[in-house]
């Protein structure tokens, strides 16, 4: 995981928003952003700003994540088991 508190206040937002599941493939994906920034801009708190704003906030992904997801009904319902149609 990214070394940086903006990266991980921003995992922790994200936490309180979508499934554990999503955030954990969400985290990769941000701790390689954060990487490549840092590595590009040479500066820590620069590439987690960089990083975060190319990822997008946490309300745009969990935003994102209600709008792909499957499930039937009201958003919060993509947060509950999947439902047996036995």
């Amino acid at each position: 995981m990214a070394d940086h508190e903006l990266i991980e206040r921003h995992l922790r937002a994200l936490g309180d928003r979508l499934p554990g599941h999503v955030v954990e493939e969400l985290t990769d994906g941000l701790a390689a952003s954060y990487e490549d920034q840092l590595e590009r801009l040479r500066d820590a708190e620069a590439a987690a700003h960089a990083a975060i704003a190319d990822f997008g906030d946490a309300d745009t992904v969990a935003a994102a994540f209600v709008r792909a997801s499957p499930a039937e009904g009201s958003p919060c319902d993509c947060f509950s088991p999947a439902r047996s149609s036995v």
